[in-house]
């Protein structure tokens, strides 16, 4: 089986190539046969509606550019993957734009033995692919802001007589620059990217299991996504660069995200009966935090709260170093800034209470 793939997002670093890349190497892994075409690469202008391709010269469009080559491709594949970043609730306007040029591709007429809606006639009917599935990556945190793209794409497939055969979807694309937050679920959604280019490799189709496992959510909850996205945007827009190499990295040490996710990491295991309050001062960025852990759960909260059994100030750097396993905190504490009030027992028990994150 042949595959023509469309890839569609201009970010050469960005979310949407990543999981496209993990895909087509899963894909070639199992021998996949991919003619890969990168849209954003190519010069094609947008469809003119003149429908010279239907009544001055059936077949072809007036325009001449790099179309044309695609479309040809387009005849001689078994399958189609179009790979998309989200936007405005769509696919992005380069894979708009080849899905509108297809034009020639069609015939006057309909087709009322097409299944489904009216149909116009297809050009050539016995070529062309015969099975249609695609990946779409967008910010957004609902799998509902996907629905008007899946449609628009399933539309296509119908179009042109394709079986639709999955999608890949990945919310929350901001949180994919948090990876050493949450390693385990973040290696499980790469793998299952890999794991559907190796399935559709096989068998031509995407396992509803393995999309399900490929959007599972990073956060449980919209407020959390809503703070994290909102101090993902604050980065991006401190740097002036919303590349996930640059919001992306420098979001994944934010102190703020780090601190809810040391609450949320704490091993009931190791806190057994504690009851205990741990003050958190960062003078660089004027932040505290207490963390309260009673009864086996712990609670964050904002500011200093009252009283606290163990205190700690320190530069947020550092203590973001402690939380993800970059820095001892042996050699922190020997460090300039790096003060300790109260219960130095509850300090050497923070390692225990508090592993590194491993959701």
């Amino acid at each position: 089986m042949k595959t023509l793939v469309l890839k569609a997002s201009p970010r050469k670093q960005g979310f949407t190539e990543k999981l496209g890349t993990l895909f087509l190497q899963g894909a070639a892994a199992a021998g996949a046969d991919m003619d890969v075409a990168d849209l954003s690469e190519e010069r094609i202008r947008p469809c003119l509606g003149c429908f010279h391709c239907w009544v001055k010269s059936p077949g072809q469009c007036v325009q001449a550019d790099a179309a044309a080559g695609l479309l040809e491709r387009f005849l001689e594949a078994d399958a189609l993957f179009a790979i998309s970043p989200l936007y405005v609730f769509t696919v992005s306007s380069a894979l708009k734009v080849f899905m509108e040029r297809t034009l020639p591709l069609l015939k006057p007429g309909i087709d009322t033995s097409a299944p489904g809606p009216d149909q116009n006639c297809l050009r050539y009917p016995s070529r062309g692919p015969r099975k249609m599935a695609a990946l779409l990556a967008g910010g957004l945190k609902s799998p509902e802001n996907f629905e008007p793209a899946r449609q628009s794409l399933m539309a296509f497939a119908r179009c042109f007589r394709m079986e639709w055969s999955g999608l890949l979807i990945r919310p929350e694309s901001y949180l994919l620059g948090f990876a050493v937050a949450k390693p385990r679920k973040m290696k499980a959604i790469e793998s299952a990217f890999e794991k559907a280019g190796a399935e559709w490799a096989r068998s031509g189709s995407i396992p509803p299991e393995l999309a399900q496992a490929a959007a599972q959510p990073l956060v449980d909850d919209a407020e959390r996504f809503k703070a994290y996205s909102a101090i993902y945007w604050e980065h991006a827009m401190a740097l002036g660069d919303a590349r996930p190499g640059a919001a992306g990295a420098s979001t994944t040490h934010d102190i703020r995200i780090l601190m809810e996710e040391m609450a949320r990491h704490l091993d009931p295991r190791a806190a057994g009966g504690l009851a205990a309050n741990i003050r958190f001062r960062f003078p660089d960025r004027n932040m505290e935090f207490t963390l309260g852990i009673s009864a086996g759960r712990c609670s964050l909260q904002s500011g200093a709260g009252d009283g606290f059994d163990l205190s700690i100030t320190c530069p947020s750097e550092t203590w973001a170093k402690i939380i993800l396993r970059e820095l001892s905190a042996a050699k922190a504490m020997a460090g300039p800034g790096f003060q300790v009030e109260g219960d130095r027992t509850l300090l050497r028990r923070l390692g225990r209470l508090f592993p590194p994150p491993s959701e």
